[in-house]
């Protein structure tokens, strides 16, 4: 993770002076993916009361669906795609962030989160397949 955060940084500097035009779709996808870990997984909320005090267990349980999504091969075309797909994956995932543990809500956002990746990415080789069904 550490070393994707760099690369996507080393894009992101990249975007600042030649624009996203002067990125190859990999690299995008690189720098979203990057974004994403730092928006979802890095950030917390202190005024949010599930968000302020994250349990060993959940932030454990947290990684390993992040590492899940960052995996996948995203298959895009277009950098605007792109962007949508990790934008709404973000989302979902700060609201999983902010929903307590084995609730409805909870629930509802990690299946929303797993058919969305699901329709738009290829797991990667080293993926379990079981762990879909892992909170």
């Amino acid at each position: 993770m550490n070393d994707l955060l760099r690369r996507g940084d080393a894009v992101n500097q990249m975007i600042q002076v030649t624009g996203e035009e002067g990125v190859t779709i990999e690299n995008f996808i690189l720098y979203q993916k990057s974004l994403f870990i730092d928006m979802v997984y890095l950030q917390q909320d202190a005024y949010d009361e599930v968000g302020s005090s994250c349990p060993i267990e959940r932030q454990k349980t947290s990684f390993d669906l992040v590492c899940r999504l960052i995996d996948r091969t995203y298959p895009f075309d277009d950098k605007a795609t792109v962007r949508d797909l990790f934008t709404r994956l973000t989302g979902l995932y700060k609201n999983l962030n902010y929903a307590p543990d084995g609730s409805p809500t909870y629930t509802s956002y990690l299946e929303q989160i797993h058919d969305l990746a699901d329709a738009h990415s290829q797991p990667s080789a080293e993926a379990d397949p079981a762990s879909r069904s892992a909170p």
